[in-house]
């Protein structure tokens, strides 16, 4: 495998100058990484495209979403909300644990994508976590997502705020949900005829559909969805399907886990580690001493806590339990987490 220096492959730099230029006609904040060549011979005629996997890919699209400074992530349980809390992480888990699995395969639908082995690794090594947008900071929840992700109002919401919105973090991507038949849908779709007729005229230079561009499959729902808002924040970590071990350097910030879901199938999760935490403290303290807080900065989202929400169908007891107990984590935090009832309690009486 090498990675071949301009200087003595200039068939494939100049093939691979030409796509770039054509992908960035569509979504002008991708770059290239690198890219990897298996030949013999003077000189490779294919080779494989490494390409940012950052916010930056999003940037004069809409799904770039650098409005939105706090999002609020509904959980069905009080026990969820407490795990997250405890533990100091957030899950972004693959696409495999999907609770639709209709989603991902709303866009292949679209684009007639058939390539299932394509389809599973898309789902298997594609890492996220959503969130809804929020407009009014002072009644952040609605009641429709309450009904779908909040455990019909006996849930809760976590409001979080972003120390970092407009930093181009590694390995992750912000972006707003695209519904129906929407302008992005339309410029993908086009970007992907652009890459196949790109491939038939070029005889196949590049051996794969980089996970910079397979990740808008992801950011697709039917229309029907409108309502929910969704931004989602997604990373991708390919692994072995055996040892399960990544098969490339993890992000230091964020470790890859496996489980079992309830259904019984395996699924895999990135642990992010929230603002304040244990584990956020000691990544911080890590770069610092290395004199590279910057790096820490770009790793990854700083996600800080900013107030609990609890579902519209808590009593007041419930309410006074979880608020001791939120006190107390908020120690561990360094910094106050508040509390407040779902201000659709009102209309419930």
């Amino acid at each position: 495998m090498t990675n071949s220096g301009p200087e003595k492959t200039p068939y494939i730099d100049k093939i691979i100058k030409e796509y770039l230029r054509g992908l960035n006609s569509f979504y002008p904040g991708i770059r290239l990484i690198g890219r990897y060549s298996l030949f013999s011979g003077e000189q490779p005629y294919n080779c494989r495209l490494n390409l940012t996997l950052r916010n930056s890919n999003v940037e004069g699209t809409d799904y770039a979403s650098t409005d939105q400074k706090y999002l609020i992530h509904y959980t069905s349980s009080l026990q969820n909300l407490f795990n997250i809390l405890n533990s100091g992480f957030l899950r972004l888990s693959n696409l495999s644990s999907l609770n639709d699995p209709q989603e991902l395969l709303y866009m292949a639908k679209e684009i007639n994508w058939i390539e299932t082995s394509q389809l599973n690794l898309f789902r298997k090594s594609f890492h996220s976590v959503s969130f809804c947008g929020i407009h009014n900071l002072a009644q952040p929840d609605k009641f429709p997502m309450w009904r779908l992700y909040g455990g019909d109002g006996y849930g809760a919401a976590i409001v979080f705020e972003i120390l970092n919105p407009n930093t181009d973090w590694h390995k992750y991507m912000l972006a707003r949900i695209q519904y129906g038949n929407s302008a992005e849908r339309d410029k993908y779709i086009d970007f992907l005829r652009f890459h196949s007729q790109f491939q038939i005229e070029n005889n196949r230079p590049i051996t794969n559909l980089p996970e910079a561009v397979f990740a808008f499959m992801g950011m697709h729902k039917n229309d029907i969805w409108n309502y929910e808002e969704e931004i989602r924040l997604i990373s991708h970590y390919e692994y072995e399907e055996h040892s399960l071990e990544p098969k490339t350097a993890q992000n230091q910030a964020a470790k890859l886990r496996h489980s079992i879901g309830q259904n019984g199938n395996p699924y895999s999760y990135l642990e992010l580690p929230l603002f304040g935490s244990t584990k956020y403290i000691e990544l911080e303290k890590f770069y610092n001493n290395n004199g590279v807080k910057d790096n820490f900065i770009k790793s990854l989202p700083i996600l800080k806590i900013n107030k609990v929400v609890l579902g519209y169908r808590h009593s007041l007891e419930t309410l006074l339990d979880c608020e001791s107990i939120i006190s107390n984590v908020s120690n561990n935090y360094k910094h106050d987490i508040e509390i407040i009832n779902s201000y659709l309690k009102e209309y419930m009486k």
